[in-house]
This record gives C-alpha cells, structure tokens and sequence, in this order.
C-alpha cells in the first residue's frame, strides 16, 4: 500500500532513463516525498519544493534543492536543508527595518545522516523508504526533542544547544518577545553578531531599547 500510494508503477521514478528530463525526476522524487508527509501534517509547497510544519508562529521548513549540472540519464542532485523560524518574526522585521530573516535555527545533518547531498537518479522504492526513515528521524528532533509545538520551550532549547542558532535573527526573535535574555545573549555572540553583513553594533543597541520597550 505505501508503495503504491506514493511510488505508483507509472510514475516517472520507476521509468528513468536519458530521454527524462532531470527536473522531471527532480519534481517526482520530491512529490513523492510531499505527498507522504501531507499526510503527516505537513504542507507541500511544489513551487519552491519544500515541507512545511507549523504551529501558531513557528514553522519548520525542509527544503529541497538542486543544481543546474544535472547531467540527463546518471546523475540529478538533490540537497536537503533544515530550518525553523517565526512567522510573527518576518512581520516584526517588516515593521521595525530591522533584521535578516524570519530563520532563526538551522538543523545541520548528523554523521548519520546520509540524504544532505545525495544523487537521486535511479534510486529503488526501497532506497525511498531508507531516506523517508531518516527524514523521520530528524523530525522527531525538531517536534519531540527541540519541541516547537510549544514556543517557549524550542527558544529554551536552541538558546542552549547554540551550534544551529542563527544568532542575528534569534537576537531579533528575543527583541521581538521583550525577553529577558536579550542582552546576555548578544553579549555571548558578539563576535557572530557584529561578523553579520547587517547587523552592527549601531543596530545591536537598537536591538537591546527593542528589548526593553514595552
């Protein structure tokens, strides 16, 4: 039945060959992926290909990526890229002229995670199944362990486990929701923070009267 429903005979991914474009095979593997995590609760979105979780302001994004070196009949790429953010924080921005981006952590792949950077022309059902296993698992990081279904508790969890904290726009969100860890936080990542094409120390003090203004 899971073959069936997202990996059906006709499909193009079980007739490749050079005739097939690779943006065809490209667009069929990543609805192929779509399609189960609608199911799942989650929004594809085919324009820019990417899964969407949600909650009330945070999401989280897988993206799918390619390149234009494809090479029709051997090799199509494909990456995957993983990142929260606020949608209440692209609004703020918006309002005060201030920040980058509503991204505030990017997820990067473990050693044991295989599918970052992967060729996908010919690959089996089987090989679907394999990388739908380890997509689950790095779900499973971001709902059950960095738990974004409850604000407060995901900013508590990438405050603390800072290596995929993206500190200028994380900075933003803290400005944003007048919390008290604002100006420690810029204090401990000034050297990233003033490093930022657009964040400097003029606005970095912006940021902190953000922080204090009720």
């Amino acid at each position: 039945n899971f073959m069936k429903e997202y990996w059906p005979h006709n499909s193009i991914l079980n007739n490749q060959s050079a005739k097939v474009p690779t943006s065809d095979i490209f667009a069929a593997y990543c609805g192929a992926i779509g399609n189960y995590y609608s199911s799942r609760g989650f929004t594809f979105i085919k324009s820019r290909p990417k899964i969407r979780y949600e909650t009330e302001d945070l999401f989280f994004d897988m993206h799918f990526w390619s390149s234009r070196k494809n090479i029709a009949g051997s090799y199509v790429d494909m990456e995957i890229h993983l990142d929260a953010g606020s949608k209440k924080l692209k609004k703020w921005m918006k309002q005060n002229k201030i920040g980058r981006n509503e991204f505030i952590y990017h997820l990067y792949p473990s050693a044991s995670f295989e599918y970052s950077l992967f060729n996908i022309y010919g690959l089996t059902f089987q090989e679907f199944e394999k990388l739908i296993n380890q997509l689950d698992i790095v779900i499973d990081i971001i709902r059950n362990q960095l738990e974004i279904d409850d604000n407060s508790k995901f900013i508590d969890n990438i405050i603390q486990n800072q290596r995929g904290a993206i500190d200028d726009n994380l900075a933003c969100y803290l400005a944003m929701t007048k919390d008290e860890r604002l100006k420690e936080y810029i204090n401990s990542n000034l050297t990233s923070l003033t490093a930022s094409y657009l964040l400097n120390p003029l606005n970095l003090d912006q940021l902190k009267l953000f922080g204090e203004s009720k």
